[in-house]
């Protein structure tokens, strides 16, 4: 059974490459843990994908069926 899940070096990768690009930061290290934190609001993080014109239109639709999924689940709550 394969995993969905994406490798460990590739988050690793992405966490460092958004922390290059002050998406994230790091605030503290627990043993060999590094913690990160958000350094700018999803809102502007959205609106750069937006304005960015590098969303396709399956990434449009992933996003819309994510968030009905989530509507969904907050309803059935």
């Amino acid at each position: 059974m394969s995993s969905s899940l994406p490798a460990y070096t590739t988050v690793q990768t992405t966490v460092y490459r958004t922390e290059a690009k002050k998406v994230r930061r790091r605030t503290k290290k627990i043993a060999t843990a590094l913690i990160f934190e958000a350094a700018v609001t999803r809102e502007a993080a959205e609106l750069h994908l937006i304005d960015s014109g590098t969303l396709s239109l399956q990434d449009v639709r992933a996003t819309e069926k994510t968030l009905l999924k989530l509507s969904e689940e907050e309803k059935a709550q």
